[in-house]
């Protein structure tokens, strides 16, 4: 099974690779690299190239696990690579980035403030203003200079500053669900 979102579009070398992928039994699924793009810019640095996701697997030996925001999967085989790209069509512009992260944050934080009644000491540990500010810095010194963002020059440096300011957002608005909570 080959997975796509509706922003994902294969490449004709992709399919050309995936049709002889799918006859090698030496593996359950491929991991293939994404061209990740904002508007028609294509993001080299920052880790989002070539960014590999398993998106090619026996249905068999792939689930994704239960989870709100961004589910991580369970697999059980053997993975290959895959050369060949996928297009990922992430963002129409800024504004489209910038609305879906304060999505994502929203609901980033619902999930710690959940994770907080089940486990409150993980959720104390992970969910306070020292482990926030420290993301902070960590997600933009990764994005920028580790992971090279510098190369893509301003969009690089955006791609830095929004990926940091979403660690701190998150955890605001996990903070003002669990004030509310309180106030009820």
């Amino acid at each position: 099974m080959l997975s796509l979102d509706c922003d994902e579009r294969p490449t004709p070398e992709l399919k050309e690779e995936v049709s002889k992928a799918i006859k090698d039994d030496s593996y359950q699924g491929f991991s293939i690299p994404f061209k990740n793009y904002i508007g028609d810019y294509w993001i080299r640095g920052g880790g989002w190239y070539p960014a590999p996701k398993l998106r090619l697997y026996k249905k068999d030996y792939f689930r994704y696990k239960e989870q709100n925001v961004h589910p991580p999967i369970e697999f059980k085989g053997h993975c290959g690579k895959l050369k060949s790209d996928i297009i990922h069509f992430n963002y129409k512009d800024w504004t489209d980035y910038v609305r879906k992260t304060n999505n994502q944050t929203t609901l980033e934080a619902k999930k710690w403030y959940d994770y907080s009644f089940e486990n409150p000491k993980k959720a104390r540990y992970k969910m306070n203003t020292i482990h926030a500010l420290w993301r902070v810095y960590d997600r933009f010194i990764g994005s920028f200079f580790w992971k090279k963002g510098w190369k893509d020059g301003f969009i690089g440096f955006m791609i830095a500053y929004l990926s940091a300011f979403y660690q701190i957002l998150s955890y605001a608005k996990y903070r003002e669900f669990k004030k509310n909570d309180k106030k009820k």
